[in-house]
C-alpha cells in the first residue's frame, strides 16, 4: 500500500468515518473559496466511504474505483470495519508489475469480454 499518502482516514472510536484527499480538496474546499484556516475536514470529507477487504483482487479494487472515480481505497476488515490501511490506483499499478503488467492484465480482460 501507498508509503506516499494519498488521502487522509478520518478514524472516530476505530471505526472508518471518512476519507479526505486531493479530489476533496480541490472540489470541496478550493473551487468553493472556503477558508483553509477555519474549514473543518468533516466538512469537507467523503463521509463513509467505500472500503475493500484485504481479500479483494487488484482487479477488483480498480474495479471499483473506476465505477465510482476514487483514486484510493480505504481496505478494512469486513468483520469488524477496523482500517488496515490504504491502496490506490498507482498501488495497484506497481503491484501488478508496473506497465508491462498492467499490458497484461489489460490483455487479459480484453480476452475476457470477447468470449
Amino acid at each position: 500500500m501507498s508509503k506516499n499518502r494519498s488521502a487522509t482516514l478520518v478514524v472516530e472510536n476505530d471505526h472508518l468515518v471518512g476519507i479526505f484527499g486531493f479530489k476533496e480538496m480541490m472540489t470541496r474546499a478550493i473551487a468553493k473559496e472556503l477558508d483553509l484556516d477555519t474549514t473543518e475536514v468533516s466538512q469537507v470529507m467523503t463521509a463513509n466511504p467505500e472500503t475493500v477487504s484485504p481479500d479483494t483482487t487488484a482487479l477488483e479494487a480498480l474495479q471499483t474505483m473506476h465505477d465510482h472515480r476514487f483514486l484510493t481505497l480505504p481496505v478494512c476488515e469486513e468483520a469488524t470495519g477496523a482500517v488496515i490501511g490504504l491502496v490506490s490506483v498507482m498501488d495497484v499499478i506497481h503491484g501488478c508489475g508496473g506497465v508491462e503488467g498492467w499490458r497484461s492484465i489489460f490483455s487479459s480482460v480484453m480476452d475476457i469480454e470477447d468470449d
